[in-house]
């Protein structure tokens, strides 16, 4: 009865240990990141967001009118970061820390004040979510200050260039 117990117990903490490395970061240095904002009651431009590779100075700026089901609604435009940017970037992501935070801070898109977002996803994975966490617009969040304000700072670059013209 002994060695069934354990025998059990012995697959729960395998079984355990196997389903909390499920989110875990394969490849720091082959990651994607999305960062960007979002308002729910609005009709043009209301999602913006920047798309990037850890491994890459490459960016996809897409932006979506409200509700944009197809590509219609949708704006796609093909950028880059200056190396000093995306050293600056990689080196405010603490991959680690920004895992361990949680997924919701505040109440983001609350009466239609926005939400931003960090979401990154491991390539090496199943191209699913590695983490995301989404905050008021205009908000930061303990630990990821920097971060939050260098990407800040390029959405609002490309923003005013492609779209504020």
């Amino acid at each position: 009865m002994k060695f069934i117990k354990r025998y059990i117990s012995i697959i729960f903490l395998t079984g355990l240990a196997l389903f909390s490395c499920e989110k875990s970061i394969t490849n720091p240095g082959n990651l994607v990141i999305e960062t960007g904002t979002s308002f729910g009651e609005c009709l043009e431009n209301c999602y913006q967001s920047i798309i990037f590779n850890t491994s890459s100075t490459d960016i996809e700026f897409v932006v979506k009118d409200y509700q944009a089901a197809n590509e219609t609604g949708i704006q796609r435009f093909n950028d880059s970061f200056t190396e000093k940017e995306h050293q600056e970037i990689l080196d405010a992501f603490d991959f680690e820390e920004f895992s361990s935070l949680s997924e919701v801070y505040g109440c983001p898109d609350c009466a239609d004040g926005g939400a931003e977002f960090i979401k990154i996803t491991d390539r090496m994975t199943t191209g699913e979510p590695s983490h995301m966490v989404t905050f008021e617009y205009g908000k930061s969040v303990n630990g990821i200050e920097k971060l939050i304000t260098l990407l800040r700072k390029k959405r609002e670059e490309l923003s005013n260039q492609y779209i504020n013209q």
